[in-house]
């Protein structure tokens, strides 16, 4: 296992949209697998940190990563990803989290517009902003990677939380944009 694949455990805060978090992994034991992701293959773990050495918006993806614990509780697995996302389009309502779903992000060359993509969601707090791409399966792989780097470049942002849903829980993967 590299260093860059290796789990890291960081601390729930006791307060603020986190708390919720850190309730549903003691209470109903729920797989939470999160790793954090290098977008660059030779950057070690450190990277995934900013420069004052704390997390990346921790109150915004500790109620991200609430609300994905929540709907991996209550649906289970074996769904489509579609009622996957509107379950956490519900979830991310009832908790007042400002978000754009199917967020539409243009392909151009030379100024001119060859293709579109769409991100699950656009989630933002204040200044804090998150790409939140959802999955199911059994793991990440590295064409999710690359298509979630894509569109932390094109929209110029510095984190995404990807979404896996399997039939165990969630896992939860963190991918940052160097730049």
């Amino acid at each position: 296992m590299s260093r860059i694949d290796r789990p890291i455990h960081w601390q729930y805060p006791t307060s603020g949209y986190g708390s919720a978090a850190l309730r549903y992994q003691k209470k109903d034991q729920l797989l939470i697998n999160t790793n954090f992701i290098s977008t660059n293959n030779t950057d070690n773990i450190n990277k995934t940190i900013n420069i004052t050495g704390k997390l990346l918006f921790p109150e915004l993806s500790y109620a991200v990563n609430g609300v994905l614990m929540d709907v991996a509780k209550q649906l289970g697995g074996g769904h489509k990803e579609k009622y996957y996302c509107n379950a956490i389009e519900q979830g991310l309502t009832y908790r007042k989290i400002k978000f754009q779903r199917e967020y539409y992000i243009p392909v151009q060359y030379r100024n001119n517009i060859v293709g579109k993509y769409f991100v699950d969601f656009f989630i933002e707090d204040k200044e804090d902003k998150i790409v939140l791409e959802i999955k199911r399966g059994k793991f990440i792989t590295p064409m999710i990677i690359s298509q979630v780097k894509y569109y932390l470049d094109a929209l110029d942002l510095k984190l995404a939380i990807v979404g896996i849903f399997t039939y165990k829980g969630v896992i939860l993967k963190r991918i940052l944009n160097e730049y």
